[in-house]
This record gives C-alpha cells, structure tokens and sequence, in this order.
C-alpha cells in the first residue's frame, strides 16, 4: 500500500503507521499535492528546534493524524462487498 500526504512526516511517524498497517508491504510518499510543512512526534514538539517552530500543527497531530491514517488503512483492506 503507498499512501501519501502533503507533510514532511518525521520518520517515527511514517514507521508506526508501516507497523500497524494490516498491508505487508506500506510506504509513505511525502509533500505530495504541495505541503503543510513539518507534521513532529510529540517528543519533537517537547524538545523544541526549528520544525516544531515552524509547523501549523500542534503536539497532539501525531497521535490524530496517525489513528486517522491506520484507521482508514484497515478500512482499505476490509473485503469489498
């Protein structure tokens, strides 16, 4: 499965979706379709430094973002009526 988004993922992010990811093989394709900029762990939000600064999101997107993308994933891999 390749899913996508407009984001620079920190790569902590893009590897918990892989591992809860019902597909074997899921791949992230990043700044597709333009870009929101920086989408921090949570932890990088706490460190501070330049992409919590300039990110439009707030610490809490990591954990919104990544139950929202696994979410829809299982929802894909469902069987089709």
């Amino acid at each position: 499965m390749i899913w996508a988004a407009p984001l620079e993922l920190f790569s902590e992010i893009a590897l918990r979706v892989r591992e809860a990811s019902p597909f074997a093989h899921t791949f992230y394709f990043g700044l597709t379709n333009g870009s929101l900029l920086y989408l921090p762990t949570k932890a990088a939000f706490a460190e501070g430094g330049y992409e919590p600064a300039v990110s439009p999101f707030t610490d809490r997107a990591e954990s919104d973002f990544t139950t929202g993308v696994v979410r829809f994933l299982r929802k894909l891999h469902e069987p089709w009526d």
